[in-house]
């Protein structure tokens, strides 16, 4: 991707969004989206086990009407991982079976999708991909994440709110 592409992602007049897994040619798109959209920032690390499958697992959105050869960067991703219900904060919130240790949860770590594309229901698109992913899993028990709010961008001001998108 040109750094020209990248400062301007803007939406194709009548966009088809298409989503798909996440690869290793997406991370520096992947890098560039994060550090626009989040105050902090990411290691590279965390990164590459994106684009590589490594414990966590993503889905891409990407615009099939964008022109100059840039229908298939990334316009949105989510991120997810799988966690232990009992390794949980969130645990007593939906009341698990604690006498089974195998129960577990899809934990999203980082959604987003870059401006231009907002308001399309790109975001609600990738959540529903993770609950799909989720409800295969027999021992999945919910898909939640984290929200940060953060107070005129300071770190020093978060607050901590829990979604749980679907209980399963």
């Amino acid at each position: 991707m040109s750094l020209y592409s990248m400062m301007n992602l803007r939406a194709s007049r009548h966009p088809s969004i298409s989503y798909r897994p996440i690869r290793p040619s997406d991370l520096e798109v992947l890098v560039k989206i994060h550090g626009d959209l989040f105050p902090i920032r990411y290691e590279l690390e965390f990164f590459h086990n994106v684009v590589h499958g490594r414990d966590i697992v993503s889905w891409g959105a990407v615009d099939r009407n964008r022109p100059n050869g840039e229908n298939d960067e990334l316009i949105g991703f989510v991120t997810a991982r799988i966690v232990m219900a009992k390794e949980s904060e969130i645990e007593d919130m939906l009341r698990c079976d604690k006498s089974r240790s195998d129960q577990s949860l899809v934990y999203i770590l980082t959604l987003g999708v870059v401006e231009s594309y907002r308001n399309l229901g790109i975001a609600t698109s990738l959540i529903r991909e993770v609950i799909k992913y989720a409800s295969d899993m027999p021992t999945c028990r919910a898909v939640y994440l984290h929200r940060a709010c953060y107070a005129y961008h300071d770190i020093h001001e978060e607050r901590i709110k829990v979604g749980i998108f679907k209980s399963i």
